[in-house]
């Protein structure tokens, strides 16, 4: 929403505008997906999440420089608030590299999700070059930075064909039991079963 508030300030940036509310609109989406699918305790956090940054901080920029301010002092605060945010976007999936450290595995990271913010910097980068606007050219500097070292890491610690920790293993069907006590199905080996049964008599 801030690109879409600059753009217009700015005015003749019509490409900048469309493309910005198509992904607004694709947020909205996705947004609502998780909403949807989420349990109640996620959808509590995300909605004052939404009404945190969205609704209230948003506000606060839009009302100050709109009624306080007016042309180059206009454009130039905006910028610095638009090149904030555009370095929190890129910075966001670097919180993901420690857990990939710890764990070494990169199962956890988004390879095309890295890929494709650093494709965007690069030509949100030459959009703002062409443009002369240091607004949308600087952050997509340490954009590109940050999305090659988000993909050098994953690369690092890629490992074909392992599994995330926690998922359960493949287990023949012929050797396992279910066991149901208050409602929950535990998983034994049929190995076992004898020695869990012999147990359960002396009891």
């Amino acid at each position: 929403m801030l690109w879409i508030y600059y753009a217009m300030v700015k005015k003749n940036l019509v490409i900048m505008i469309t493309i910005n509310t198509f992904s607004l609109v694709i947020q909205i989406f996705y947004i609502s997906f998780y909403l949807f699918y989420s349990s109640m305790k996620q959808k509590t956090l995300t909605i004052k999440l939404v009404v945190l940054v969205d609704v209230l901080a948003f506000a606060l920029v839009f009302f100050p420089t709109h009624f306080l301010l007016d042309g180059k002092k206009r454009v130039q605060f905006l910028g610095y608030i638009c090149m904030i945010f555009s370095l929190c976007v890129f910075i966001a999936p670097l919180a993901m590299i420690r857990r990939v450290v710890k764990t070494k595995t990169s199962e956890f990271m988004s390879f095309s999700l890295s890929f494709f913010l650093t494709l965007s910097a690069v030509t949100w980068f030459v959009y703002g070059v062409l443009l002369k606007d240091l607004n949308i050219a600087l952050p997509n500097v340490l954009g590109f930075i940050f999305g090659w070292v988000q993909m050098v890491v994953y690369w690092v610690y890629k490992k074909p064909g392992t599994k995330p920790p926690g998922n359960v293993q493949e287990i023949d069907a012929e050797h396992v039991v279910d066991v149901v006590r208050d409602g929950d199905t535990i998983i034994i080996d049929e190995n076992i079963k004898g020695d869990i049964e012999q147990m359960m008599e002396s009891i």
